[in-house]
């Protein structure tokens, strides 16, 4: 049997440090992290895991990229 390469999926991505520290002064700008977490769209555990690890589900990087963008805390990336 021949395997042939594929293209692997990400399950993961990370964010870059500036996108890091983008997020954490912006969730320390909210009343709370699960006024932030709403916010961005997703749950309070997924905020604290994306902050503690820096990565999470290609959907959620992307969700917490658009608030930054929104926000200004970020420069938009091509």
């Amino acid at each position: 049997m021949i395997m042939t390469p594929t293209a692997r999926e990400r399950k993961s991505e990370k964010l870059s440090a500036d996108e890091y520290k983008a997020l954490t002064r912006w969730v320390k700008d909210q009343p709370t992290q699960i006024d932030a977490a709403e916010i961005i769209g997703i749950s309070r555990e997924v905020l604290g895991r994306v902050l503690i690890v820096k990565s999470g589900s290609p959907v959620t990087i992307g969700k917490i990229r658009q608030v930054l963008r929104q926000d200004g805390s970020t420069e938009a990336k091509a």
